[in-house]
């Protein structure tokens, strides 16, 4: 059976989030937080890198400008053909007042066929995660294929 599914090319999702905490550090300095790259190293992603460095950017401005005296941790994993990104932050301001401006997300996270999901325990921990389709390379699927036949 061949595999029609246009693969992205990989991306290096460590290096993305570090690019992006470089960007956004100054804006959570101003709130006295920071960022912390808790992202695997070698951590790939075959993904739309323009939608999901636009997605990010958004979680990460959000983030920055909502955090207050606080971590804004970054951390990630793979599940299979899913991959986790997540931000969390202990600040008791944490709610964010990011309702209103997570829906636009939403619209794109679908473009990653994926979802956006924020969570706040207690009023002491928000996290947000986002959950999207991580297509496998073309080898692992090839040799899963053969273990099947």
């Amino acid at each position: 059976m061949k595999n029609t599914e246009t693969v992205p090319a990989s991306l290096n999702l460590n290096e993305l989030i570090s690019r992006l905490i470089s960007s956004y550090q100054p804006l959570a300095e101003q709130q006295k937080s920071f960022f912390i790259n808790d992202v695997p190293t070698g951590l790939l992603l075959a993904a739309d890198r323009e939608v999901l460095s636009t997605l990010l950017g958004s979680l990460f401005y959000i983030a920055a400008r909502s955090s207050r005296n606080n971590a804004i941790r970054v951390y990630a994993n793979t599940y299979e053909d899913r991959a986790v990104i997540s931000m969390s932050d202990n600040s008791p301001s944490g709610t964010y007042g990011i309702l209103y401006e997570f829906q636009h997300l939403q619209l794109l996270s679908k473009e990653l066929c994926g979802f956006l999901e924020i969570n706040n325990y207690r009023n002491k921990e928000t996290v947000i995660s986002f959950n999207f389709h991580n297509p496998l390379p073309i080898q692992t699927a090839v040799i899963r294929e053969l273990k099947i036949a």
